[in-house]
């Protein structure tokens, strides 16, 4: 599995573009220059999950199958801290609070999210929702602390700052596989689920919008953060489709042939738009007026 990410520092400092590589491993790169800065050396088995933070120039996290939340300094490509114990797992994902530095939060096994500081991997607070299993959360860029979780066909949306639950998503269609919150519009949530389309929930009351408007089973999405409601999407037969999220109407295809698509993430001016696939390699694809 290829996981990518852009640093939100990227296309107008460093450039650094992270991949996950075979083995745990996980690639920095300099997209301007497309030259490889570092290969970070996890120890996991694989990579579950790797993200820059977004409000930190230098540090990237990365977490995988060992059941460890590390941050590295993407500089010198050393280890920062490891998080380990009741906040990590297997199957951890985390994500970083766009708006709060220093705050992330780490799902490991269970239905519990735990928000931690991440200089000193202290626990903040904990989440404990009403999934048996979490299996993709996302914070929003608008609304401070507030993050959604997901689950096999459960969704919720909570505020970390406080501790209270804001909304139950309802009509959920089968295991959430990715949840993405649009930058641009506020509580607007784009949720990936087995076996049905892609669709857009309101995070405030946790109702369905609409549904794309397609047959694909996507895993993966990724809205534009300067394009409002563009969202990409996979359709699970190795192409790339790009919606308007205010009507659910296909724009544009790429047509790539990619494989399985594992990971899709745009750069931060909206300008690339990353695709990792199951075949290891990641297609940097150029935005046009999508």
């Amino acid at each position: 599995m290829t996981l990518v990410a852009f640093s939100r520092f990227g296309r107008f400092a460093t450039g650094d573009f992270a991949v996950t590589g075979a083995g745990g491993a996980v690639e920095v790169w300099d997209t301007r220059t497309v030259v490889r800065l570092h290969t970070l050396i996890t120890g996991d088995e694989q990579i579950t999950d790797v993200q820059f933070d977004p409000l930190s120039r230098n540090i990237l996290a990365t977490a995988g199958t060992n059941g460890l939340l590390r941050l590295w300094d993407t500089t010198t490509g050393k280890p920062l801290l490891s998080i380990t114990g009741r906040a990590a797992g297997p199957r951890m994902i985390f994500a970083f609070d766009p708006q709060r530095r220093g705050i992330v939060a780490t799902v490991g096994e269970g239905g519990t999210i735990r928000i931690l500081q991440t200089d000193t991997g202290q626990l903040v607070r904990e989440l404990h929702t009403g999934l048996p299993d979490i299996t993709a959360v996302a914070f929003d860029y608008q609304n401070e602390g507030h993050l959604a979780a997901g689950g096999d066909g459960a969704l919720e949306v909570w505020n970390s700052s406080d501790g209270a639950r804001i909304s139950v998503g309802t009509q959920i269609p089968g295991e959430v596989t990715s949840v993405r919150f649009d930058p641009l519009t506020r509580n607007t949530l784009a949720v990936a689920a087995a076996g049905a389309p892609p669709g857009i929930w309101d995070a405030s009351n946790g109702r369905p919008v609409r549904f794309l408007r397609s047959d694909a089973r996507s895993a993966v999405t990724a809205f534009n953060p300067l394009i409002r409601n563009s969202i990409a999407v996979d359709d699970g037969h190795g192409r790339i489709k790009i919606f308007d999220a205010s009507n659910g109407i296909p724009v544009h295809t790429i047509d790539g042939r990619y494989g399985p698509v594992t990971s899709l993430e745009y750069a931060p001016d909206g300008a690339t738009l990353a695709v990792g696939a199951r075949d290891g390699v990641v297609r940097l694809n150029a935005v046009d007026d999508w």
